[in-house]
């Protein structure tokens, strides 16, 4: 295909361990160039739409995250102080000190935490994590001494109750607030870099939206989502339309199609080798 035409998405699949989520475009969006992504250094108290497309991401991401590295072993961790300590930056010095100290003890831990603040204003982490092996809690005690430390196993269960816990994912992103995203912005959340990352296969077309569009005969996007959707039974699904431009009278509207879901069954799709086939 022509480099000079301009490269557009029209449908988007992220894989996220057994989850599937697929996005259609009404509108293509351009994509052969690059977009610098600066998150805002604050929020007027007006700015209510971007706040929320920046909660919104943020829980999209921790729930991606989540749903990539879930095993049926993966544990919630609450670590809570005695001090009121207020000052992140003082908490994320205790914090990376246990993170080292769980090391030196043999736990490299993979994971993923979320930072919020009590009502005493006192900061708090929750953290997911995707070890395997079982963590004792007295080394959980002896790494984490500035107060308490609670793990309880994602195994289904709520850990105050018999309540089903169905979407690990979304059950972490609840501890993502406005309040957090608007103190904390971009470091809301963090994860280790050894855990796995979610995979997004997207569908391109080539030309210009003035004279058309056409798909690259060459171009494998549009044969692996029709073949991997077809592994994956759908359980929700809408429609979100964005005006594109407010200050023209003729306005464009872009409607996306979401759908969510999960693979059928199990199966290893080596992505990297199919683009290179």
């Amino acid at each position: 295909m022509d480099k000079i035409a301009k490269t557009y998405v029209t449908e988007k699949c992220v894989f996220s361990g057994e989850y599937v989520e697929f996005y259609k475009y009404s509108l293509p969006i351009r994509c052969d160039f690059s977009r610098s992504r600066v998150f805002p250094l604050s929020f007027p108290d007006d700015d209510y739409e971007r706040r929320s497309d920046n909660l919104a991401r943020s829980r999209q991401s921790v729930r991606r995250i989540v749903w990539t590295n879930l095993t049926p072993h993966t544990k919630f961790l609450t670590l809570t102080v005695k001090e009121n300590v207020t000052d992140v930056k003082v908490f994320r010095r205790m914090f990376t000190t246990f993170l080292q100290a769980m090391k030196r003890n043999g736990y490299d831990l993979r994971y993923l935490y979320v930072f919020e603040r009590q009502k005493r204003g006192a900061i708090h982490a929750h953290l997911v994590v995707f070890n395997d092996e079982k963590i004792p809690l007295k080394i959980l005690k002896k790494c984490w001494s500035y107060g308490r430390s609670e793990v309880h196993i994602l195994n289904g269960l709520k850990s105050d109750s018999k309540e089903k816990i169905t979407d690990v994912g979304a059950y972490v992103c609840k501890y993502i607030t406005k309040e957090s995203v608007t103190e904390f912005k971009e470091r809301t959340y963090n994860c280790s870099k050894n855990l796995k990352r979610p995979k997004e296969i997207s569908l391109k077309m080539y030309g210009d939206s003035d004279i058309g569009l056409v798909e690259d005969p060459d171009d494998i996007h549009r044969i692996l989502v029709e073949q991997l959707l077809k592994y994956v039974k759908w359980n929700y699904c809408s429609t979100k339309s964005i005006f594109l431009d407010r200050t023209s009278e003729n306005f464009l509207i872009q409607n996306i199609d979401y759908f969510q879901g999960k693979l059928k069954e199990e199966m290893y799709f080596d992505f990297e080798r199919q683009r290179e086939a």
